[in-house]
């Protein structure tokens, strides 16, 4: 989970280890580059609509298919936070063990 704030440039790391993302919750502002490590063979990563949800949210951020990058980066703008304070990612491989 990212909690939105205000503008930066900031960097904020997340780490895919084994199910879980490390920290499980992060604060970041529009501006900053969230960069996911850590990512495999068997792992993804995906913005979802809400902390049960299982869909990808459309226009949000993707890693892309399972597997396809060993680590994923993108910077967090005004489309990606469209408004909400927090934002959620899921594992699609895992989404039912660990978020």
């Amino acid at each position: 989970m990212l909690l939105v704030a205000a503008i930066s440039c900031d960097t904020v790391v997340i780490t895919v280890s084994g199910l879980t993302f490390s920290p499980d919750s992060a604060t970041a502002k529009v501006g900053d580059t969230i960069s996911f490590t850590g990512i495999d063979t068997i792992h993804n990563v995906v913005q979802v609509d809400g902390p049960d949800e299982v869909a990808a949210t459309d226009g949000g951020f993707s890693s892309g298919r399972i597997g396809a990058v060993p680590s994923f980066e993108f910077e967090l703008t005004q489309d990606i936070a469209n408004g909400v304070d927090t934002l959620y990612y899921i594992c699609e491989a895992h989404v039912g063990v660990g978020k």
